[in-house]
């Protein structure tokens, strides 16, 4: 006889437990989706790598870092995608200038060297002295002339940046501190530092004489990073030393030296980068200057041609004048055209120079006392001039009269 035994239900959970191999399976087969999807996003995207190049500069401070970009080869896009509007591209620059913020833009300016620009001459550092020219000859072309090289003192020390400094120095045969500070110290680059400089160097006076010696000698002991020295003329210096002329050595001592020799005796672990301003006779001694300290030499021609002082052509034209009267030879005479066509060329007015010389362009050469000058002054005025003359421009009305006679 079969027999029925009822068991009773167990009164506790029941948990599923599903093979381990399944599971194992599952993450296999999501992990090969996935695997498929990112290189189906692959072969459709291009690809740029970001690489710093260091390259080297002109001088051997200088280190510049440049950002470039290198594609990888990839596939050929869909015609529909090489119609995209140009901003809907994103490369790398674009991201690095899109996500920088301001502060990191000023750190990323630490990859440059830190430098100042004048007239055309780079300097590298971080400290720099101006000695600039305050002869009456910067009052040339009324005036001109000073305030030409005072915009780009301006706009030169508007390029420093933080932790940068300058000083400046004027020189006729005295010299003048920056500001008329006697305790000579460098600016620093704050808030407000143009405008001082701009309200002293537009009130300077100009005074008699050209001497740097004394401006260059203390510039020294700034021990600065470069020099600039603007200079429109001939160095001199009075008949008689005076107090505040001439060289100063380490140990205060006065030495009368001339420019080039105090300059070869003290610069010799200073540069000083020269600009010959609106002079071209001044040319070869600031060039020996800047050879002898390692610097550069930029020669700046005049920034017009326009015709200004024509009192002072009018006057060489009355002693031209007068000397062909009294004269039976015109030797006299060509020398004196030759005397003015000098200085007028020295203060810019290349346009009456060209109208004094021409008796001389096809002259007897042995009339021409002078025959070395006369090929000097010529090539100067081909150079600078070119093929503009006095005619080309309006003569005021002292002049319309003798230039028609003429």
């Amino acid at each position: 006889m079969a027999v029925l035994k009822i068991v009773e239900p167990i009164d506790q959970p029941v948990t599923f437990r599903p093979p381990i191999g399944s599971f194992l399976v599952s993450l296999l087969v999501h992990a090969v989706l996935l695997l498929v999807l990112w290189c189906l996003v692959y072969a459709t995207v291009k690809r740029q790598s970001i690489f710093l190049t260091a390259s080297a500069s002109a001088s051997p401070q200088a280190v510049k870092l440049e950002l470039a970009t290198k594609a990888k080869p990839v596939q050929p896009v869909a015609a529909a995608d090489q119609f995209a509007p140009a901003d809907s591209i994103v490369t790398s620059e674009s991201l690095v200038s899109k996500f920088m913020d301001s502060d990191a833009r000023a750190e990323s300016l630490k990859f440059e060297p830190a430098s100042i620009e004048f007239f055309g001459a780079r300097a590298y550092g971080n400290r720099f002295v101006f000695v600039l020219d305050i002869s009456y000859s910067m009052g040339a072309r009324d005036g001109e002339r000073f305030r030409r090289a005072c915009d780009e003192l301006l706009r030169s020390v508007s390029q420093l940046r933080r932790g940068q400094s300058y000083y400046v120095f004027l020189f006729c045969w005295g010299t003048e501190e920056m500001f008329r500070d006697p305790s000579i110290e460098y600016v620093n680059v704050v808030p407000g530092h143009e405008q001082k400089l701009h309200d002293w160097i537009y009130d300077v006076r100009l005074g008699a004489g050209t001497d740097p010696r004394r401006a260059l000698a203390l510039a020294r002991q700034m021990k600065p990073d470069a020099v600039f020295l603007l200079s429109d003329g001939h160095f001199n210096k009075p008949n008689a030393p005076l107090s505040e002329t001439g060289w100063i050595d380490d140990q205060g001592e006065v030495i009368q030296a001339d420019v080039q020799a105090g300059v070869e005796l003290f610069y010799g672990n200073h540069t000083i980068h020269t600009i010959a301003f609106e002079n071209p006779f001044t040319l070869a001694a600031m060039q020996d200057i800047a050879d002898a300290t390692g610097g550069n030499c930029r020669y700046i021609k005049t920034g017009s041609h326009q015709p200004v002082d024509s009192k002072r052509f009018l006057s060489a034209l009355r002693h031209i004048d007068q000397k062909r009267r009294n004269q039976s030879r015109p030797r006299q005479e060509y020398l004196t055209r030759l005397s003015y066509a000098r200085e007028l060329i020295g203060d810019g007015e290349l346009a009456y120079a060209e109208y004094l010389v021409r008796p001389l362009r096809h002259a007897d050469r042995s009339m021409v006392a002078n025959p070395a000058l006369l090929a000097q002054v010529l090539t100067i005025l081909a150079a600078e001039l070119g093929q503009t003359r006095l005619e080309d421009f309006q003569p005021p009305p002292e002049l319309s009269e003798i230039l028609g006679k003429r």
